[in-house]
Protein backbone atom coordinates (compact mmCIF):
# COMPACT_ATOMS: atom_id res chain seq x y z
CA UNK A 1 0.00 0.00 0.00
CA UNK A 2 3.06 2.62 0.89
CA UNK A 3 4.04 2.04 -2.57
CA UNK A 4 0.90 2.95 -4.55
CA UNK A 5 0.66 5.94 -2.19
CA UNK A 6 4.06 7.28 -3.24
CA UNK A 7 3.25 6.21 -6.34
CA UNK A 8 -0.34 7.94 -6.79
CA UNK A 9 1.29 11.20 -4.98
CA UNK A 10 4.49 11.17 -7.93
CA UNK A 11 1.51 10.50 -10.32
CA UNK A 12 -0.33 13.83 -9.42
CA UNK A 13 3.07 15.90 -8.54
CA UNK A 14 4.10 15.09 -12.00
CA UNK A 15 1.06 15.21 -14.13
CA UNK A 16 -1.64 17.05 -11.96
CA UNK A 17 -3.90 14.39 -11.74
CA UNK A 18 -4.72 10.93 -11.44
CA UNK A 19 -7.26 8.54 -13.02
CA UNK A 20 -8.33 5.90 -10.37
CA UNK A 21 -11.28 2.93 -10.39
CA UNK A 22 -13.20 2.96 -7.02
CA UNK A 23 -13.62 0.22 -4.56
CA UNK A 24 -16.13 -0.41 -1.99
CA UNK A 25 -19.35 0.72 -1.20
CA UNK A 26 -18.65 4.25 1.04
CA UNK A 27 -19.41 6.74 -1.83
CA UNK A 28 -22.43 4.89 -3.17
CA UNK A 29 -24.55 5.40 -4.77
CA UNK A 30 -22.77 8.47 -6.64
CA UNK A 31 -19.30 6.12 -7.25
CA UNK A 32 -19.83 2.07 -7.98
CA UNK A 33 -17.32 -0.29 -7.62
CA UNK A 34 -16.33 -1.66 -10.93
CA UNK A 35 -18.32 1.16 -12.50
CA UNK A 36 -17.13 3.83 -12.20
CA UNK A 37 -13.09 6.22 -12.66
CA UNK A 38 -12.52 9.03 -10.56
CA UNK A 39 -10.35 12.05 -12.08
CA UNK A 40 -8.58 13.22 -8.93
CA UNK A 41 -6.48 16.57 -9.53
CA UNK A 42 -3.93 18.25 -7.18
CA UNK A 43 -5.02 21.68 -5.51
CA UNK A 44 -3.18 24.29 -3.81
CA UNK A 45 -6.15 26.34 -2.08
CA UNK A 46 -8.36 24.26 0.59
CA UNK A 47 -10.92 21.98 0.07
CA UNK A 48 -14.51 23.38 0.35
CA UNK A 49 -17.45 21.42 2.41
CA UNK A 50 -18.61 19.10 0.09
CA UNK A 51 -15.70 18.57 -2.14
CA UNK A 52 -14.79 14.76 -2.79
CA UNK A 53 -11.25 14.40 -1.88
CA UNK A 54 -8.66 11.47 -1.47
CA UNK A 55 -6.67 11.53 1.52
CA UNK A 56 -4.84 8.31 3.32
CA UNK A 57 -5.48 7.60 6.70
CA UNK A 58 -2.75 6.92 9.04
CA UNK A 59 -2.56 3.57 8.69
CA UNK A 60 -1.63 4.24 4.77
CA UNK A 61 -5.26 3.17 3.11
CA UNK A 62 -6.45 5.49 0.78
CA UNK A 63 -9.47 6.74 1.05
CA UNK A 64 -11.67 9.02 -1.20
CA UNK A 65 -14.94 10.70 0.86
CA UNK A 66 -16.77 13.69 0.94
CA UNK A 67 -16.06 17.07 3.40
CA UNK A 68 -18.27 17.58 5.66
CA UNK A 69 -16.16 20.27 7.53
CA UNK A 70 -13.35 22.56 7.58
CA UNK A 71 -11.01 23.36 9.72
CA UNK A 72 -8.22 25.30 10.69
CA UNK A 73 -5.62 22.65 9.33
CA UNK A 74 -7.85 19.59 9.31
CA UNK A 75 -11.10 18.57 7.83
CA UNK A 76 -13.87 15.87 8.99
CA UNK A 77 -14.51 13.92 6.15
CA UNK A 78 -17.29 11.18 5.41
CA UNK A 79 -18.47 9.11 2.81
CA UNK A 80 -21.75 9.32 1.17
CA UNK A 81 -22.95 6.09 2.53
CA UNK A 82 -20.51 5.85 5.48
CA UNK A 83 -21.22 6.67 9.33
CA UNK A 84 -17.83 6.78 10.12
CA UNK A 85 -15.98 10.18 9.99
CA UNK A 86 -12.02 10.85 10.00
CA UNK A 87 -10.21 14.00 10.95
CA UNK A 88 -7.67 14.30 7.90
CA UNK A 89 -4.60 16.90 8.22
CA UNK A 90 -3.69 19.18 5.53
CA UNK A 91 -0.81 17.78 4.63
CA UNK A 92 -2.61 14.20 4.49
CA UNK A 93 -5.03 15.19 1.53
CA UNK A 94 -3.47 14.17 -1.88
CA UNK A 95 -6.51 16.21 -4.21
CA UNK A 96 -10.23 16.37 -5.49
CA UNK A 97 -12.16 15.12 -7.38
CA UNK A 98 -12.83 16.87 -9.88
CA UNK A 99 -15.46 14.48 -12.15
CA UNK A 100 -15.86 10.36 -12.53
CA UNK A 101 -16.08 8.42 -15.48
CA UNK A 102 -18.79 5.51 -16.33
CA UNK A 103 -17.76 2.56 -17.54
CA UNK A 104 -20.79 1.24 -19.05
CA UNK A 105 -20.69 3.85 -21.77
CA UNK A 106 -16.95 5.40 -20.98
CA UNK A 107 -18.84 8.96 -20.32
CA UNK A 108 -17.40 11.67 -18.56
CA UNK A 109 -19.03 13.67 -15.68
CA UNK A 110 -17.88 16.86 -13.81
CA UNK A 111 -18.43 17.11 -9.98
CA UNK A 112 -19.67 20.39 -10.95
CA UNK A 113 -22.49 19.23 -13.14
CA UNK A 114 -25.52 20.17 -12.29
CA UNK A 115 -27.20 16.68 -11.56
CA UNK A 116 -23.90 15.89 -9.36
CA UNK A 117 -24.66 18.98 -7.14
CA UNK A 118 -28.15 18.28 -7.45
CA UNK A 119 -27.45 15.12 -5.69
CA UNK A 120 -24.79 15.94 -3.11
CA UNK A 121 -27.17 19.00 -1.85
CA UNK A 122 -29.62 16.48 -1.01
CA UNK A 123 -27.63 13.35 0.06
CA UNK A 124 -26.57 15.60 2.93
CA UNK A 125 -29.23 18.26 3.67
CA UNK A 126 -29.62 15.96 6.46
CA UNK A 127 -26.88 13.67 7.19
CA UNK A 128 -28.72 12.34 10.09
CA UNK A 129 -31.85 11.04 7.78
CA UNK A 130 -29.20 9.69 5.10
CA UNK A 131 -30.45 6.20 4.28
CA UNK A 132 -27.15 3.97 4.36
CA UNK A 133 -27.40 1.61 1.58
CA UNK A 134 -26.47 -2.79 2.46
CA UNK A 135 -24.33 -4.49 0.59
CA UNK A 136 -27.07 -6.15 -0.34
CA UNK A 137 -28.58 -3.28 -1.90
CA UNK A 138 -25.21 -2.18 -3.49
CA UNK A 139 -25.15 -5.46 -5.26
CA UNK A 140 -22.44 -6.42 -3.00
CA UNK A 141 -22.28 -10.70 -2.60
CA UNK A 142 -22.36 -11.67 1.43
CA UNK A 143 -19.68 -14.27 2.35
CA UNK A 144 -21.91 -16.79 1.74
CA UNK A 145 -23.25 -15.89 -1.82
CA UNK A 146 -20.93 -15.67 -4.63
CA UNK A 147 -20.47 -12.74 -7.43
CA UNK A 148 -23.15 -13.55 -10.46
CA UNK A 149 -20.12 -11.08 -12.29
CA UNK A 150 -16.68 -9.62 -11.72
CA UNK A 151 -16.42 -6.88 -11.72
CA UNK A 152 -15.22 -4.80 -14.49
CA UNK A 153 -11.79 -3.03 -13.14
CA UNK A 154 -9.87 -5.43 -11.37
CA UNK A 155 -6.45 -4.90 -12.57
CA UNK A 156 -4.16 -1.69 -13.49
CA UNK A 157 -4.62 -0.49 -16.73
CA UNK A 158 -0.43 -1.00 -18.75
CA UNK A 159 -1.26 1.81 -21.37
CA UNK A 160 -3.79 4.38 -22.38
CA UNK A 161 -4.44 1.78 -25.26
CA UNK A 162 -6.09 -0.75 -23.06
CA UNK A 163 -7.69 1.65 -21.05
CA UNK A 164 -9.13 3.46 -24.61
CA UNK A 165 -10.36 0.02 -25.38
CA UNK A 166 -12.71 -0.12 -22.62
CA UNK A 167 -13.50 3.07 -21.56
CA UNK A 168 -13.81 4.78 -25.30
CA UNK A 169 -13.94 8.34 -24.50
CA UNK A 170 -11.75 8.81 -21.54
CA UNK A 171 -8.51 10.33 -23.28
CA UNK A 172 -10.79 12.98 -23.53
CA UNK A 173 -8.61 13.77 -20.11
CA UNK A 174 -5.71 11.13 -20.77
CA UNK A 175 -3.93 9.65 -17.73
CA UNK A 176 -0.84 7.64 -17.83
CA UNK A 177 -0.93 5.76 -14.47
CA UNK A 178 -4.38 4.05 -13.04
CA UNK A 179 -4.68 2.93 -9.57
CA UNK A 180 -7.07 0.33 -8.35
CA UNK A 181 -5.89 -0.08 -4.93
CA UNK A 182 -8.03 2.53 -2.93
CA UNK A 183 -11.32 2.84 -1.07
CA UNK A 184 -12.80 1.65 2.12
CA UNK A 185 -14.93 -1.67 2.88
CA UNK A 186 -16.86 -0.25 5.68
CA UNK A 187 -17.90 -1.78 8.77
CA UNK A 188 -20.95 -1.27 10.93
CA UNK A 189 -19.76 1.48 13.15
CA UNK A 190 -22.03 2.38 16.10
CA UNK A 191 -20.51 5.98 16.48
CA UNK A 192 -22.64 9.35 16.07
CA UNK A 193 -21.76 12.10 13.78
CA UNK A 194 -20.80 15.33 15.97
CA UNK A 195 -23.85 17.37 16.52
CA UNK A 196 -22.40 20.42 14.70
CA UNK A 197 -22.29 18.20 11.73
CA UNK A 198 -26.08 16.65 11.80
CA UNK A 199 -27.53 19.91 12.09
CA UNK A 200 -29.60 20.61 9.08
CA UNK A 201 -28.14 23.23 6.68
Amino acid sequence: METNVKSIRQAIDAEGFVICPTKGISMYPLLREGETLVRVEKTRERLKRLDAALFERKNGELVLHRVLAVREGYYLFCGDNSLMYDRVEDRDVLGVMKGFYTAADGSYKSADDPEVLEYVSERWRDPAKRHIFTPEECGVPTKSTKSAKAPIIRRIFPSEARLAADFPNILEHPGRRIFYTFGYWGKAVKRKLPRSLSRKR
